[in-house]
């Protein structure tokens, strides 16, 4: 949370016209220059830097901001530019007013009247100067954007003037990829319009958001043109809205009939790359056909016929997972349900038939071991699944999987294991 409180600090030090430094691609720092106009900023940016627009002290360590998010003017109804930073502060609400308050350099008597108005209904509202207004409100626990604290929620917003709204114009467009919007903007022959546009980060939800307009002749024959050059897509109708997956990326077009406007947004759970500089992998799970569970901590290639296959993998950086193994593949061998896991932890492979016999095989040490209930088992229910003799059965179970990866995805094993999810 610490970075995140950073991250609303940068942007208070541009509405404020301080340097911005430290973002990708560097700057010199002795100079006290803003960035160049080679510098990029990922999302990330925004939480490495540091300011001082609440004092040295910053915020009061219990505030917890969550996020920020920006709109052009051509894109709100008092036709002003809003830069709004959310946060939580625990307690009754009377801290968190002052603070405020404070901040925004009102008077003792203005202050006392907005606490009673909160102690009274809950919520009020600050006004400093112009160019600020603060939403104090209680918390609620239905509400998901932030983690529940028993207090009160803040929204500030600040009004940008059009002399300083080219800095956010240009954090939206190094993070706007334009490859991975190439077949829409290839049919609609329109450059997006700079002007319109706006971002939302939420370091609760991890999700950074970019979205851009695109003004268009007619938004049905667009659409219409649209999905003719889009491959894998998904469209509803009532809604108006169009999305596809580029990478990681994903995107989501609002169809606007009534001011002929395609709204393109761009999400990432991540931030260490300016989404301008994000390339997809040639080769991915879900490209291959794996489906993931809702958590995304799990992904699953299936095949019914001739009969059930699956092969189901898991990562440790994907999250909880119920499951003790990080690969697991089932599949029939001459009429034999058998099936393969593999844990990378301890690097070895687990090969049991029908749940009646099995045996680890240890990957370091290249060795076979703990046959299960016996040896004499494991031999008899193997050698028959495989159609081997002896000790010949050991090696089969990995060599089936191995040729099965291979059939199924031109990959090894580790190549799989290895790709990302997008």
């Amino acid at each position: 949370m610490k970075r995140f409180t950073a991250c609303i600090l940068i942007f208070f030090m541009l509405l404020l016209g301080a340097p911005l430094t430290g973002c990708t691609g560097g700057t010199d720092e002795s100079s006290g220059q803003s960035p160049t106009q080679e510098t990029k900023y990922a999302p990330e940016d925004i939480f490495q830097e540091s300011l001082h627009f609440y004092g040295e002290e910053g915020l009061p360590h219990t505030f917890q901001v969550f996020g920020v998010s920006f709109d052009t003017a051509a894109e709100q109804a008092e036709g002003k530019n809003i830069f709004t930073v959310s946060m939580t502060a625990p307690g009754d609400g009377f801290d968190a007013i002052s603070y405020h308050a404070d901040a925004a350099g009102l008077p003792e008597d203005v202050k006392k009247d907005r606490i009673d108005e909160y102690m009274a209904k809950g919520m009020c509202i600050l006004e400093g100067d112009a160019s600020q207004e603060i939403l104090i409100r209680k918390t609620i626990p239905e509400d998901d954007r932030y983690q529940y604290v028993e207090g009160c929620l803040i929204e500030i917003k600040y009004y940008i003037d059009e002399e300083n709204v080219a800095k956010y114009i240009k954090m939206a467009q190094d993070n706007y990829s334009s490859q991975a919007v190439a077949p829409l903007e290839e049919h609609l022959g329109k450059e997006p319009d700079w002007t319109r546009i706006g971002f939302f980060l939420n370091s609760h939800k991890n999700i950074a958001s970019f979205y851009v307009a695109y003004p268009v002749d007619d938004v049905p024959s667009a659409t219409e043109g649209v999905t003719q050059n889009l491959e894998d897509f998904w469209y509803d109708a009532e809604s108006g809205m169009l999305g596809f997956l580029y990478g990681i990326l994903d995107i989501r077009l609002d169809l606007v009939e009534n001011n002929n406007t395609i709204y393109v947004t761009q999400t990432m759970d991540t931030f260490d790359t300016p989404f301008s500089d994000y390339i997809a992998p040639e080769n991915s799970l879900t490209q291959l056909g794996f489906g993931f569970d809702e958590d995304m901590s799990c992904g699953v290639y299936e095949v019914r016929e001739p009969h059930y296959t699956s092969i189901a993998i898991h990562r440790p950086e994907w999250g909880d997972f119920p499951e003790n193994w990080n690969i697991e593949y089932m599949d029939q061998i001459n009429g034999v349900p058998f099936r393969v896991t593999y844990h990378a932890q301890e690097n070895y492979y687990h090969f049991m038939v029908e749940e009646k016999a099995a045996y680890n095989y240890y990957l370091d040490s290249q060795s076979f071991t703990e046959e299960h209930p016996s040896y004499e088992v494991v031999e008899q229910a193997f050698n028959q699944a495989f159609g081997t003799q002896g000790d010949d059965f050991y090696e089969m179970p990995l060599l089936q999987f191995q040729q099965v990866v291979q059939e199924y995805f031109g990959l090894t094993v580790e190549e799989l294991y290895q790709l990302p999810i997008r």
